[in-house]
């Protein structure tokens, strides 16, 4: 039983490497239901109060004047997180976007990236990849990575009834 649970976990492992590989990006995984108390489940923008651990590391970094996040009904879920470097004035806000994989078995490259990692597809692999959410990034949009304002979107997110 050990044993086959060991090898349940390497290949989460074996996949997140290749997805960030594949992605060129980092990629974090968080809990799928961390994730659905996080945002707004109408797909809405979601002010996030709390940033998910695993991208805690921005906050030592720079100076994060606002996080939104949206998913569940959102077809293109995300996190964009907002810092401000006075040193790019007079285009002070920095928009960092981390896009999400709700669900990486629904991913339109799941069966080539499990034939690529050698990785056996299986019920039980199924339901632990779900169980999380993907978070891929930063990506640097060009249109709202250095901006004079807080993009629109971002800062009429709401919080989550």
């Amino acid at each position: 039983m050990f044993i086959v649970r060991a090898k349940h976990m390497s290949e989460p492992v074996r996949l997140r490497y290749f997805m960030e590989n594949f992605c060129g990006h980092s990629v974090v995984t968080i809990n799928f239901q961390d994730w659905r108390n996080l945002v707004r489940t109408d797909g809405a923008p979601t002010v996030v109060e709390q940033i998910p651990d695993k991208l805690s590391g921005v906050l030592r970094d720079a100076e994060v004047v606002a996080v939104a996040a949206s998913g569940i009904a959102n077809p293109n879920p995300g996190i964009d997180i907002v810092r401000k470097d006075i040193k790019d004035a007079p285009m002070i806000y920095n928009t960092d976007h981390y896009k999400v994989v709700e669900r990486l078995t629904g991913h339109p490259d799941y069966d080539a990236i499990l034939k690529r990692t050698n990785v056996k597809d299986s019920d039980a692999l199924r339901q632990m990849l779900d169980s999380w959410v993907w978070i891929i990034g930063p990506e640097r949009d060009p249109t709202n990575h250095w901006a004079k304002e807080i993009p629109e979107y971002i800062k009429n997110a709401t919080k989550k009834p």
